[in-house]
């Protein structure tokens, strides 16, 4: 398992984790919006990681509360 971090994005304190499983990598991160749990997990791999974490980075700082 990978170490935990926070992040701050789009106004919401995330808190993430990245780790392999096998050959598979895994990035996730979950925050609270407006008391709503929001969950966000990527699977990658060393020819996509820059494409997937940079989308990734898109969607956590574009969640915002209703």
């Amino acid at each position: 398992m990978g170490t935990r971090y926070t992040a701050s994005l789009g106004g919401v304190e995330w808190l993430c984790q990245d780790y392999l499983i096998d050959a598979y990598n895994f990035s996730s991160a979950a925050g609270f919006v407006d008391g709503q749990l929001i969950y966000l997990r990527a699977m990658y791999n060393d020819s996509n990681q820059e494409a997937v974490m940079a989308l990734c980075n898109q969607v956590l700082a574009s969640v915002r509360p209703w």
